[in-house]
C-alpha cells in the first residue's frame, strides 16, 4: 500500500508540474525558409540560401555494367553526371545487383561503391565508378539476366 501511495504521489507531482510549467507549441507563422533580422523584420532565405529539393535535379547514373574479367572475377561499374547548376556532394554509390527472369526479380547482392572525386562533383562533370566482386558472389546466374540498380548515393 506504501509503494502505491508513492507511486500515486509521484504520478501527480509529474502531472502538476506539466500542467503548471508545460508551454504549448507555437505553429511557424510563414511557410518557407526566412529569418528576422534585428530591425524584427521578416527576411526570405528561399532561393538564396534555402533550396526546395525540386529544383536539384537528381544525378544522372548510365553504363551501368556487369560484366566478366579476363581474371574471373566478376565487375559491376558505371558512370555518374551531375547535370545540376550547383556542386553536389558525392562519396558513395550503393547497388543492388539484380537477376531478372520471366517477370521476377530476385536480388544477388548490395553493394558500396566508393567514387573517386574529392567528395563533390561539379557542375556538368562525370566519374565513373567500378567494383570487382568474386564470381560467388552471382549465385552462379548468368551475368546476361543481372541488372545493375542504383539504390542511393551519398
Amino acid at each position: 500500500m506504501l509503494n502505491f501511495l508513492r507511486f500515486f504521489l509521484a504520478l501527480a507531482l509529474l502531472l502538476v508540474g506539466l500542467g503548471w510549467f508545460g508551454q504549448p507549441a507555437i505553429a511557424q507563422e510563414h511557410e518557407g525558409c526566412w529569418m528576422l533580422n534585428s530591425a524584427g523584420q521578416l527576411v526570405s532565405l528561399n532561393g538564396s540560401v534555402c533550396l526546395p529539393a525540386a529544383t536539384l535535379t537528381p544525378l544522372i547514373f548510365s553504363d551501368l555494367l556487369v560484366r566478366n574479367t579476363a581474371d574471373g572475377r566478376v565487375e559491376v561499374s558505371g558512370t555518374v553526371t551531375n547535370r545540376n547548376s550547383q556542386p553536389m556532394p558525392l562519396v558513395l554509390v550503393e547497388y543492388k545487383l539484380i537477376y531478372e527472369q520471366d517477370q521476377s526479380q530476385e536480388l544477388l547482392y548490395e553493394g558500396i561503391v566508393p567514387i573517386g572525386t574529392t567528395g563533390v562533383l561539379e557542375p556538368g562533370a562525370s566519374a565513373s565508378f567500378s567494383r570487382s566482386l568474386n564470381p560467388h558472389r552471382l549465385q552462379q546466374k548468368p551475368i546476361e539476366g543481372i541488372k545493375v540498380q542504383v539504390a542511393r548515393y551519398l
